[in-house]
């Protein structure tokens, strides 16, 4: 619960940040921008910067834990196997080798994980921005996505 408040709170940040600086921006453009609101606003995006760097930093912290949790359980579940398994797998390859590869593939698995939770926060976060993109302006962003693609 609390990694997906987090998640939340960085996608909220991610979309207003260049939400506000456009605004300045549009203001900027318009003349009709005051120094008290581009301060105010320039304030509330540093703020907003904060705020996304500190969650991204506490969702590393979170999930690491998490992964050396789930790693650390499969590694114990396979060291129960192994111990409580017949000698003969024993006498093929030494007790150093099998150990060996135990943590080397355990540690593959955290990798794996580790991988696949940012490839769905990242998904996430490019469907946010682009729903949000597609509201502020549709032809800008299928530009935009249009130079991703190709």
């Amino acid at each position: 619960m609390f990694a997906t408040v987090l998640e939340f709170l960085t996608i909220l940040c991610s979309v207003f940040i260049p939400y506000l600086l456009g605004g300045m921006l549009s203001s900027l453009e318009n003349s009709t921008a005051t120094v008290n609101l581009l301060v105010k606003r320039f304030f509330i995006v540093i703020l907003l910067y904060f705020i996304w760097d500190l969650c991204n930093i506490l969702i590393s912290i979170r999930f690491s834990v998490i992964n050396k949790t789930i790693e650390n359980n499969i590694r114990t579940f396979c060291y129960e196997k192994l111990f409580n398994s017949n000698m003969v797998l024993f006498e093929k390859e030494s007790e150093g080798e099998i150990i060996n590869k135990l943590l080397k593939d355990t540690e593959s698995l955290e990798k794996a994980f580790f991988n696949f939770f940012y490839l769905i926060v990242s998904l996430v976060h490019i469907l946010v921005l682009i729903v949000a993109m597609l509201r502020v302006n549709e032809i800008a962003t299928l530009i935009v996505c249009s130079l991703f693609i190709f």
